[in-house]
């Protein structure tokens, strides 16, 4: 049974002292294995959250070693802890776990074991262990890893994730078919050193299959040369170096070596680059810069739709009101047209990003039946946000039925059915590309208006004080939304009661609405909408003429 670590009250734990014992002994990996990418002086590090204002947990973090430390181990694992009055272990077979912080990642933190550092009742650290055939890519938004050092122990693969200023924020170790998993340092109130001491003490207890040569191959397969220099150790040869990474693009006298690696890929070209110090042929110590991912560097492929898009954006229409567009030449327009004929029924997510071209030759008066066709196919199938605009700003009658279906497919469809499918801005133009003289309009307001969906419900009531209604039916509808579920909603039929008339009664209902509203936002509208009602008319004094 698998378990997924959550942000919340950790509960189901049970302690495990029993195979603790006390002892001051080396750690199995050595702070010399951990590779040549630096590490700083001191420690403090960066963290998702503030110190600990709990003054044994301040205690506890701004502590940098022990004196004594404690061996676990099960039948899975050994590792290190520290000795401390207020530390224990726990392990618990199922969630939920406290983290600090509010970890937002892609990080696959399921567990079928979890083995946790706590101070009364606070986490310090969190191991994970879970099947996995490899480790985990995941990507946690509080720092980005700027260095993986890999190593193979006792037959299973190590990873090492660091920090741009050195810090460890992680670690790995994958066996036969079973991984441990540190959580982030960066979500936990413990030193960075200690962290990383328990991190090298970790242990797993069967042999694993892995061997250097498999995982060195695997490791620059999958992610690229950067990676592969984590398997290089500081004192590392150049030959070394070179029979894992390749012969280097250029030898500086420095003793820099530089291997570059041209690249291109969805319309652009760059170069990635190593450059790894070396002195008298030996690896040295280096830092985040040995690594240029090129990518502020990009070029544009000419003929690609990052190039069209390129061409094409000197000449759109400018946002302010009243200046015009430059005009774009006839044999540049001509080019972006058949560019565009040839990439927009390729099968590709770029079909959307080449429609702001043809958006921008609509605006220079250009009128291309094939393209506007291949535009509404597409539109059709799969919406899109740019291909909306086209069609708008072509501006036929026979596209405004598209919108109409879009609109209606859209109603239809549950906030679970569409899993995200629809962006809320396309609802909204959808909506706004019809007319409102359209026989059609205000039935899609009436429908959209009462829809389960809480999205539909809050893109629609933008609509609403200019929809061909009845104000009785407006006013219905406004009355429905101070009772509405979700807040927006709430907000905009406040906001109503400014655009209309209303009753007595109504001006009611929203004192009663405003004095059970939650939500700060929505309640600050209630409260100015029902001031201004309140506020009493200034007099106008009247200034007789003066006579002499």
């Amino acid at each position: 049974m698998m378990t997924k670590l959550t942000p919340i009250l950790m509960c189901c734990c049970a302690f495990v002292l029993w195979k603790a014992s006390i002892v001051v002994c080396a750690a199995d990996i050595e702070e010399a294995d951990l590779g040549a990418f630096h590490r700083p002086k001191d420690e403090p590090g960066r963290k998702a959250f503030g110190p600990s204002r709990k003054p044994f947990l301040a205690e506890i973090e701004k502590t940098e070693t022990f004196e004594k430390w404690k061996v676990f181990e099960d039948e899975r694992i050994r590792f290190e802890y520290p000795v401390h009055e207020a530390i224990s272990l726990e392990v618990q077979e199922k969630g939920p776990i406290s983290i600090g912080g509010a970890p937002v990642s892609s990080v696959d933190a399921s567990f079928s074991k979890a083995y946790l550092l706590t101070a009364k009742g606070e986490t310090l650290l969190v191991l994970l262990s879970a099947q996995a055939d490899w480790l985990d890519d995941g990507i946690c938004f509080c720092g980005a890893i700027a260095y993986d050092r890999y190593l193979i122990r006792n037959g299973n693969l190590y990873r090492f994730s660091f920090l741009n200023d050195g810090v460890l924020k992680n670690m790995q170790v994958l066996g036969a078919g079973e991984r441990i998993m540190m959580f982030e340092w960066t979500h936990l109130p413990i030193h960075p050193a200690v962290y990383r001491r328990i991190a090298r003490s970790i242990k797993l207890k069967r042999p694993g299959p892995w061997t250097a040569a498999s995982c060195q191959k695997r490791v620059l397969e999958r992610y690229g040369p950067r990676a592969a220099v984590g398997w290089l150790d500081e004192g590392t040869s150049t030959d070394t170096a070179e029979a894992l990474l390749g012969r280097p693009t250029r030898v500086f006298v420095s003793g820099t070596y530089v291997w570059e690696y041209p690249k291109s890929e969805d319309g652009y070209r760059w170069t990635e680059r190593l450059a790894l110090p070396f002195t008298n042929g030996k690896l040295v110590r280096f830092d985040s810069r040995f690594f240029d991912s090129g990518l502020g560097h990009q070029q544009a492929i000419e003929g690609g739709i990052p190039w069209m898009i390129q061409a094409a954006r000197p000449y759109e229409e400018p946002a302010e009101r009243g200046a015009k567009a430059k005009k774009m030449p006839e044999a540049l327009q001509k080019q972006l047209l058949e560019l565009f004929l040839e990439n927009a029924d390729k099968d590709s997510g770029d079909f959307d990003e080449a429609c702001e071209v043809m958006e921008i030759l609509i605006e220079q008066g250009v009128r291309d039946g094939r393209a506007l066709d291949l535009v509404r196919k597409r539109f059709q199938s799969e919406g899109g946000h740019r291909a909306a605009w086209v069609l708008h700003e072509a501006g036929q009658q026979e596209d405004v039925s598209l919108f109409v279906e879009k609109i209606r497919e859209r109603y239809q469809r549950t906030e679970k059915e569409r899993g995200g499918g629809f962006l809320f801005d396309d609802l909204h133009n959808w909506l706004a590309f019809v007319p409102k003289d359209d026989d059609r309009y205000p039935d899609l307001i009436r429908d959209g208006l009462s829809s389960p969906d809480e999205d539909v419900r809050e893109s629609v009531f933008y609509f609403l004080d200019t929809a061909p209604l009845p104000k009785q039916e407006r006013v219905k509808f406004v009355r429905a939304g101070l009772q509405d579920s979700s807040a927006e909603v709430r907000y905009r039929a406040a906001s109503y009661f400014t655009k209309d008339k209303m009753s007595p009664q109504d001006w009611d209902l929203l004192q009663n609405a405003a004095s059970k509203e939650k939500n700060e936002d929505t309640l600050t509208r209630m409260r100015e909408v029902l001031k201004e009602h309140e506020m009493p008319k200034k007099r106008t004094k009247v200034f007789s003429p003066i006579r002499d």
